[in-house]
């Protein structure tokens, strides 16, 4: 897919793979009505280009941004267009979306009786998460199929190289990070060296009804201090996902 998008790009064009399975294009002075007519031109493409045949038919979905229109930060840009891509995903894929502020207060509304904290940028981001884990949860067919893909997805939002759940019966006294997170019903990380490499592990305790449930441990390899951007907020709604998973205890 990547190098179909890239054809269809003007060689200056920044583009490259965005998280797990997306991709993210930087678009020099393009207002948003042209940014739609490359999206859809790439979209087209994918669809066109029948990458595992007819049977197995694979598209592109895309959420648009644009400075100043919808917001004057990289996060914030960032932030919205992949709002407007979940309203791509949702509305049935292989669709491109222009970030709609005012579409988005209505799904809001609609859907978020018991995430809302009263931070915004928190709520943003915890909604969001919440929206694709639903969504991921009710295309699944089986349980297996169901807790594979969410832990694969919660995966990616983390931008872990391992992901594993403990249920509260398995956090042994050997798993100190495990165990110390249950105890305090707060993330812990420990950071290691391996193979030369910086490891930063993460254990997170899955609270439900004010109980912990079980472990969300997520691990990742890399030459930044993954701290700053794991921070408590941010585990704990990894964590809190996890509530979509079929468990035999719940």
């Amino acid at each position: 897919m990547g190098a179909v998008i890239r054809k269809n790009l003007r060689k200056d064009t920044i583009f490259g793979r965005f998280g797990g399975e997306e991709f993210i294009i930087v678009l020099e002075e393009t207002n948003v009505d042209n940014a739609l007519k490359i999206s859809e031109k790439l979209r087209i493409a994918v669809d066109d280009a029948k990458l595992l045949g007819i049977k197995r038919p694979v598209t592109a979905s895309f959420g648009i941004a644009t400075l100043p229109r919808h917001g004057i930060s990289k996060a914030v840009l960032i932030d919205r267009a992949d709002m407007a891509l979940y309203r791509s995903k949702k509305a049935g894929r292989n669709i491109s979306t222009i970030y709609d502020e005012s579409q988005h207060s209505k799904e809001i509304a609609a859907d978020t009786t018991d995430i809302i904290s009263g931070d915004t940028i928190i709520d943003v981001m915890r909604m969001r998460m919440t929206f694709e884990i639903m969504n991921i949860a009710k295309e699944a067919t089986t349980h297996a199929q169901k807790n594979s893909a969410i832990l694969g997805r919660i995966k990616q939002m983390a931008q872990a190289d391992d992901i594993f759940y403990l249920p509260i019966l398995e956090v042994g006294s050997s798993d100190n990070i495990a165990k110390a997170s249950v105890h305090e019903k707060r993330p812990k990380l420990q950071i290691e060296i391996v193979n030369g490499k910086s490891k930063t592990s993460a254990a997170i305790p899955c609270i439900y009804d004010d109980v912990v449930e079980g472990v969300l441990c997520i691990s990742v390899f890399s030459d930044c201090d993954t701290r700053r951007l794991w921070n408590d907020e941010l585990l704990l709604n990894f964590g809190n996902l996890t509530h979509f998973l079929e468990l035999g205890n719940r």
